[in-house]
């Protein structure tokens, strides 16, 4: 459902930069039957939205751009306008429980997946999600069980990298790496940094440093200190570490420390009027729940 595994740190840190926040790295057109960028679907969503704000396929295709452009609180809203224009569909319940699991609350996503299986969804459409629900969560075993489902699913690659890294999290550093090979033999650009994870996550941060290097020359030094820490984490911490970019924190519920929001994503206002569309129809009580202010807010689409 929500696409790609989030090098968020590890990104920033082999870049050499200290703010949290990347793009996504998620296989083009799993939110969309168009072969599109997530900018692009969310531009035509949006343009479909202006003309009907009760259009049911672009609510959904829209929260799940959203979660795409790594903006789950805009996904937030999107889906709780979709439930409330058709809600008997599982839609809006799957994207919510992938809106969860991307705000790194495993816990709450559990039961949005649930009732979208109640409601008639298939277990493949948000396998993946759920999967790594079950990681942050600590229960390898059930990730991987989804994982291996939600190969058949609609973005299989972004399915069998968490599979390798939930793997890896397991201690099965040959299967992490046997799960990558279809990856590799077909050159996908992102499987070097997921086996920079396999590796470090398996205790060899070695290793790990030169398959950073091989990812982008020169990376390895600045990526050491995230490498080196990731396998005397625990199961949880690994999972919430390499997938969403959040690094322990004993004061924390779950022992997470949130990653710091990624800069706004669009670079003009066509987004503008999103958030009162969002405002006019998402339930008070789901808006006083959310934070204030989303990255698709006109006052900072503006200032781009």
């Amino acid at each position: 459902m929500r696409g790609s595994v989030q090098f968020r740190v590890a990104a920033a840190l082999i870049a050499g930069g200290c703010a949290l926040g990347v793009a996504p790295v998620a296989a083009q057109g799993s939110y969309s039957p168009y072969n599109e960028s997530p900018s692009a679907a969310m531009a035509r969503y949006i343009r479909n939205l202006a003309s009907d704000p009760k259009d049911f396929d672009s609510l959904i295709g829209a929260g799940r751009a959203a979660l795409a452009l790594d903006d789950p609180q805009a996904a937030a809203g999107f889906f709780a306008r979709a439930d409330e224009v058709n809600p008997r569909s599982p839609l809006p319940q799957a994207g919510m429980g992938a809106v969860s699991v991307a705000n790194g609350d495993p816990q709450a996503a559990l039961p949005y997946f649930k009732r979208a299986q109640q409601l008639g969804s298939s277990v493949v459409s948000f396998a993946c999600d759920r999967g790594l629900a079950y990681d942050l969560l600590g229960q390898q075993a059930q990730a991987q069980a989804d994982y291996r489902v939600a190969l058949s699913g609609s973005d299989p690659d972004e399915a069998r990298k968490r599979l390798a890294l939930s793997l890896s999290i397991s201690g099965n550093r040959n299967g992490a790496l046997e799960a990558l090979a279809p990856l590799s033999a077909k050159g996908d650009s992102g499987v070097q940094r997921v086996r920079a994870f396999v590796l470090a996550l398996t205790g060899d941060p070695s290793a790990a440093m030169n398959a950073a290097n091989a990812a982008m020359p020169g990376s390895g030094a600045n990526a050491a200190p995230f490498l080196q820490r990731l396998a005397a984490l625990s199961a949880a911490q690994k999972a919430a570490a390499v997938n969403l970019g959040i690094f322990p924190d004993s004061g924390s519920t779950y022992g997470y420390v949130a990653a710091q929001p990624s800069a706004p994503l669009a670079s003009n206002n066509r987004l503008g009027g999103i958030d009162a569309l969002l405002a006019a129809s998402v339930p008070a009580r789901q808006r006083s729940a959310q934070p204030a202010q989303s990255a698709w807010q006109p006052a900072q689409l503006n200032q781009e």
